[in-house]
């Protein structure tokens, strides 16, 4: 009985892992097309686009294995059943019941290493991935405690202090008309970088009309913006906005 339930267990991983193969050669596809807007921009290349895409993997993985665990359980009985296996498996005593344990079983293997991958090997590999993107171009612009200028054509902001390079506290957000004229005057208690994007929270936005001024609030401001360095723009992340 063990043999068939180990031969049963490695269809179900097999035909699992085959999935996985192809769903995350999918996924790769298109995370390496969204890069290549970054390659030749400072000293990011194809090869850290290609490294970035494998260190994304695992994440990739942990997320689609719900529907990749579900369909290759489906695939590897169905595998079984077509080569009418299942049928001799039945004929040797064993009941339907075991059937669904052994196939139960390799979904619990195939969920606990996930659950290592995604807890464990996901988090760091994506922190990796980050690094060489932040390092290969070039921006770490935000330096902790450190006082800096962004530009972007008509906007400028003012960030008066960072104790992290993910995080920014009291920034000041200017805006300016074509006529050069203030358009609006943003303050932002805090802001984070999520996902490559800068994010400003509890915003208090002053908007100049001809004769009036008006004041609203929000809870959180996208900021797309650029650092001051000898008198050039460069981008702070790959997707600030």
């Amino acid at each position: 009985m063990r043999i068939i339930v180990r031969y049963i267990c490695s269809n179900v991983i097999v035909a699992t892992f085959m999935i996985a193969l192809v769903v995350a050669s999918i996924e790769s596809f298109f995370s390496l097309i969204s890069l290549l807007p970054l390659v030749g921009h400072h000293e990011f290349g194809y090869s850290q686009a290609f490294l970035c895409v494998v260190l994304q993997l695992p994440q990739t993985l942990y997320n689609i294995f719900p529907m990749i665990g579900f369909l290759g359980s489906l695939i590897g009985l169905g595998n079984l059943s077509s080569g009418s296996e299942l049928i001799v498996i039945r004929c040797s005593g064993f009941s339907r019941k075991s059937i669904v344990y052994s196939a139960l079983l390799a979904t619990m293997l195939m969920v606990l290493v996930m659950t290592v991958v995604g807890e464990w090997l996901a988090p760091a590999a994506n922190q990796w991935s980050d690094q060489i993107k932040l390092s290969a171009l070039q921006m770490n612009a935000v330096k902790p405690s450190s006082r800096t200028w962004l530009r972007h054509d008509n906007t400028m902001a003012y960030i008066a202090s960072s104790p992290s390079d993910a995080v920014i506290h009291d920034v000041t957000v200017f805006q300016f008309k074509s006529d050069h004229s203030l358009a609006s005057i943003s303050h932002a208690k805090t802001g984070k970088l999520i996902e490559g994007r800068w994010q400003l929270y509890q915003v208090r936005q002053s908007v100049f009309h001809d004769n009036s001024v008006t004041t609203n609030t929000r809870q959180k401001m996208p900021l797309g913006l650029y650092r001051m360095t000898n008198n050039k723009a460069i981008p702070i992340t790959n997707n600030l906005k």
